[in-house]
């Protein structure tokens, strides 16, 4: 949504193809699609950031930024629960005496 209002209030969809904000985005697909390029950093293919919109780059980078943050808590949080699994073992206790008893008749 940001790439797309960033693109309106720039006039990169008057087809001005000297000054574009972010190249190839076209219309609201075409800015969800960079944004999810940027999220998932898959690649750019033909969509790229240019160096005539310094909102853009800066659009970028903060969501580059919070895609590691959103990232490193679900990795924390998966890592967690996989932690937790293992304080199992301290739950089984041992007696410090010992029965013994017949069975089956021996």
């Amino acid at each position: 949504l940001v790439f797309w209002i960033t693109a309106v209030l720039h006039g990169d969809l008057q087809n001005n193809e000297d000054s574009l904000c972010v190249e190839n985005v076209r219309s609201f697909v075409g800015a969800f699609l960079f944004s999810l390029e940027t999220q998932t950093t898959i690649g750019y293919g033909s969509r790229y950031v240019t160096q005539e919109c310094p909102a853009a780059i800066l659009t970028v980078i903060f969501q580059s930024v919070l895609s590691c943050l959103i990232d490193a808590f679900i990795i924390g949080a998966a890592l967690t629960k996989m932690a937790t699994a293992r304080k199992r073992s301290h739950t089984v206790g041992f007696s410090n005496n010992a029965v013994i008893a017949m069975r089956d008749g021996k």
